[in-house]
């Protein structure tokens, strides 16, 4: 039964997570969608923090059960609530409700491989992707291990490196990217490219300083580098592709990034860990080096755009 309703539950995340973007870039255009977009994913850490609080909270004082029905109760009636409002008509921010129409065939969204831009975005993303799943599920356990910190205070302490990271980064890269653009064609993409490779260093040095302080210090740094570019990757992720297969182009992308990204990352790491002999520490030194590859292929993409077609 726990497997069955978590099937379900992905099944309503997945449609959630590639439908909304897409009607978010319906209802703003392009000068305020990145903004209402960055705002929409900074929900994701604040709502990661409140299950847990509240969860918690209900299952030590009623059981877990119920944890799991009050934490998702909130869901149900936001989905009823949405019920009464009418059907955004697609392209309608800009005047493109024509060409947004038009139903897209199968060879259509195998072509959103044909854009450049949308490829960049995409594999840059799955790079990104591959080094922050896994320095989500090794790095308390690479504190624990490498530092001596205590297997509680480790997970404690990255999970609110998450959330406020998450929060704050987000908002901050988001507004931050918004006003980029407005001045420059390309400042969505300088903003993915720059912010990756701010988090390089940081990375680098989380891994091999031996300071515990320090150690942690980068770490919060370079995650909070990362979430920068949270709103404006999927901005260009919408608008890289064509106003009808939006939603398309945002599946297509979750579907990438997770099965070349980070469905693989923790384990790739993990053995790599076993055959160095245990050295967690040298074998997450591969997740620096694939933001490395995140960052090349987003500063290429912010080049090509600010040259233009």
């Amino acid at each position: 039964m726990m497997i069955a309703f978590r099937v379900l539950v992905g099944l309503g995340e997945a449609s959630y997570a590639t439908i909304s973007p897409s009607l978010i870039s319906d209802s703003y255009a392009p000068a305020k969608r990145n903004n209402a977009l960055t705002i929409f994913y900074v929900a994701i850490p604040v709502g990661a923090a409140l299950g847990t609080i509240m969860g918690g909270v209900i299952a030590a004082k009623w059981g877990w059960r119920h944890a799991f029905i009050w934490a998702g109760a909130p869901g149900l009636l936001l989905a009823l609530v949405m019920l009464p409002f009418a059907e955004l008509k697609r392209g309608q921010a800009e005047g493109k409700t024509a060409e947004a129409a038009k139903r897209p065939s199968v060879r259509d969204i195998v072509n959103l491989f044909r854009i450049p831009e949308y490829v960049l975005v995409v594999l840059g993303y799955t790079a990104y992707t591959f080094a922050l799943g896994a320095f989500g599920h090794w790095g308390p356990t690479f504190l624990h291990r490498a530092h001596g910190v205590a297997v509680d205070k480790a997970g404690t302490f990255f999970g609110a490196v998450l959330v406020v990271a998450g929060l704050v980064g987000t908002m901050i890269g988001g507004f931050a990217a918004t006003a980029w653009q407005k001045r420059n064609r390309a400042g969505y993409a300088w903003t993915l490219g720059l912010s990756v490779l701010a988090a390089v260093p940081l990375a680098f040095g989380a891994v091999l300083v031996s300071s515990t302080f320090w150690s942690m210090s980068f770490l919060a740094a370079a995650m909070f580098c990362l979430f920068l570019s949270t709103g404006p990757v999927n901005t260009l992720i919408l608008e890289t592709a064509p106003v009808n297969l939006r939603a398309s182009a945002m599946a297509v992308s979750i579907f990438t990034i997770h099965l070349f990204g980070d469905m693989w990352s923790p384990e790739i790491v993990g053995r790599l860990a076993d055959s160095f002999g245990g050295n967690l520490q040298k074998a997450v030194l591969i997740l620096p080096v694939a933001l490395i590859v995140a960052s090349a292929l987003w500063l290429t993409l912010a080049v090509k755009t600010k040259r233009g077609p």
